[in-house]
């Protein structure tokens, strides 16, 4: 292995890559114990959001998917800003996600948080890279596709969400924004049983 290929290596914490269903034309990347409520928000899914296909708040992102469906999706942590690789990929946002609780949970927006991927991180506030690929697919309710999705974290300051690459078709979150009030108070609604 090149010097090169072991710097890389040595900076990574963890990586994992999964299949999740993506409802509503969107993942969440979450802390543990963020709100329900966040989602439900009329503001979280905002005009910039849906341009940008990712909606953030403190402790909870949505990724904008280009299909209602099954999606590939990997998360990366590290201990350093990531090589930039844009080229690779479709679209790339770049934002922040607070975990304080130390534990990630990565899902789609109306899966139960008990089954869903659960990532055990430093506590404190990351640095996210939201890159996607696929993104010019024929049909946006299909089940299975090419897109993909990986997100990387690293420790770093608060930032607002900002595109470094844009990809000229847009990300498919118009039917994001328009289900994620009604599926957000859902779980909101499951959540708040269940504590009961």
């Amino acid at each position: 292995m090149n010097e090169g290929a072991q710097s890389v290596l040595h900076h990574l914490i963890m990586k994992r890559a999964f299949t999740l269903y993506a409802d509503y034309h969107q993942f969440y990347v979450e802390d543990e114990q963020s709100a329900p409520e966040t989602a439900a928000s009329p503001d979280f899914w905002n005009a910039r959001a849906l341009a940008d296909g990712l909606a953030s708040a403190c402790d909870m992102m949505a990724v904008g998917t280009a299909r209602y469906g099954n999606v590939q999706v990997e998360i990366e942590v590290r201990d350093d800003e990531p090589p930039d690789d844009s080229a690779d990929w479709d679209q790339v946002v770049e934002a922040a996600i607070e975990i304080p609780s130390g534990n990630l949970i990565v899902r789609g927006c109306t899966e139960e948080r008990d089954t869903a991927q659960r990532f055990s991180v430093a506590p404190g506030t990351y640095q996210a890279r939201v890159c996607y690929s696929g993104l010019d697919v024929e049909d946006p309710d299909a089940e299975e596709g090419d897109d993909h999705y990986r997100v990387v974290l690293w420790p770093g300051a608060w930032r607002e969400p900002r595109v470094t690459k844009r990809f000229e078709g847009g990300v498919n979150a118009a039917s994001a924004a328009e289900a994620n009030a009604e599926a957000g108070s859902e779980q909101f609604g499951n959540q708040r049983g269940d504590q009961t």
